[in-house]
């Protein structure tokens, strides 16, 4: 991982880079930083094509899903991804809940920023971050705190058996 961001970005940036991302080893960063396709074998790419990158990207860090005021205030099947901006681990997490939403159709997915808001955290006794809050018919049936896909995948089809996610 390292020798690929020093060959990617040069050795002086190549720490910094590595440990603000924390690197993933499922490659989920290299794609969407878009770094397979900037920095090929060559592994020649320079910080404004990066940047450049990150603009053409659909994502954003502060994302406003519809607003939860409260844990009471979920409706419906529901997964609510409390998430912190800090959180290196909810960070790698992001493009997998991203695919499970768009593969689990019938039920919502919503994301809480726990250091912008405290009070949503606080009142559905989350302490710690990534924690995945599961609502079947708007009652919480589960708390989930995991930085594995394959664990939260497992948690959901546990909780939703009648939901089929699309492959």
């Amino acid at each position: 991982v390292y020798a690929v961001a020093s060959a990617a970005l040069g050795p002086d940036a190549a720490p910094a880079y590595t440990e603000a991302l924390g690197w993933p080893a499922d490659g989920e960063t290299r794609k969407r930083f878009g770094l397979d396709v900037l920095a090929p074998a060559s592994g020649v790419a320079s910080f404004f094509d990066i940047d450049e990158s990150l603009e053409a990207g659909d994502w954003e860090d502060d994302l406003a899903a519809d607003a939860l005021t409260s844990p009471n205030a979920v409706e419906g099947d529901a997964v609510v991804f409390v998430t912190a901006k800090f959180c290196n681990a909810c960070r790698r997490m992001d493009p997998h809940v991203k695919r499970m939403e768009r593969s689990w159709k019938g039920l919502r997915f919503y994301r809480v920023d726990s250091t912008s808001d405290r009070t949503f955290a606080a009142a559905a006794g989350v302490d710690s971050t990534p924690t995945f809050l599961l609502y079947r018919e708007g009652v919480r049936v589960a708390t989930v705190g995991t930085a594995s896909p394959t664990q939260l995948r497992s948690e959901i089809v546990d909780a939703f058996p009648l939901l089929v996610p699309k492959r």
